[in-house]
């Protein structure tokens, strides 16, 4: 794509990255993370991904793939995903993937399958108990993943985006909860939070924005 751009606009500098990783710029330069030198952002939508920034700087990996978090593995014997490995959190966390556990065990008890997230949403908001060992689940599955994240690169922040956020403080909590236990045996988990995203859906476009500010455009 970019050969192709660069040709179009030869004396246009060119940058093409993805909703989460200009999202975790802007979170960074703009939102709850703000002169943070060591954040991670997860995305939590239709797929699970995530931004990294190290000593102060965007990490993209030697390909520029850095951060599929959604397809790391918290169970190995666990349900094989689309991309051929096992057990990935996506499987879990994603929304379609709620959507798809939630019916799965609504079924089993003669109960229709979910329409939508929201619906789920409000379920879990009500305390059904489908939707409350559901979404238990997923905040079991993303403590277990970011442990990993928080205890392989010392984070000082973790900020979780992304249509998850329709679960609220309830399933932060949760998260939190699942991590305690783990947490007390690492001093480096004391000084890490873990917080909900303040951006709203323009943040990307922030990010993206401010990332060519700052990365790219001169003045002359």
């Amino acid at each position: 794509i970019i050969p192709e751009l660069a040709e179009l606009f030869p004396n246009i500098p060119i940058i093409i990255g993805n909703e989460t990783i200009f999202f975790t710029y802007a979170e960074k330069e703009c939102g709850c993370a703000k002169n943070t030198n060591n954040l991670f952002y997860v995305n939590v939508s239709d797929g699970v991904g995530a931004g990294i920034i190290l000593d102060g700087k965007l990490y993209k990996g030697s390909t520029g793939f850095a951060g599929e978090f959604g397809h790391t593995t918290t169970d190995m014997n666990g349900p094989e995903c689309d991309c051929g490995n096992r057990g990935c959190i996506e499987n879990y966390l994603s929304l379609p993937s709620i959507i798809k556990n939630y019916s799965k065990r609504a079924m089993s008890m003669g109960l229709p399958p979910a329409k939508s997230i929201d619906e789920i949403a409000v379920a879990y908001g009500n305390h059904d108990p489908i939707a409350v060992d559901t979404i238990r689940e997923a905040a079991r599955v993303l403590a277990f993943g970011l442990y990993n994240v928080i205890t392989l690169l010392n984070i000082d922040i973790v900020i979780i985006g992304g249509g998850i956020q329709k679960f609220g403080q309830q399933f932060l909590d949760e998260v939190k909860k699942y991590m305690q236990p783990r947490a007390a045996l690492n001093k480096m988990f004391e000084r890490c939070s873990i917080a909900f995203s303040t951006l709203d859906n323009s943040g990307a476009c922030l990010g993206a924005v401010r990332y060519f500010i700052d990365n790219i455009m001169t003045l002359s």
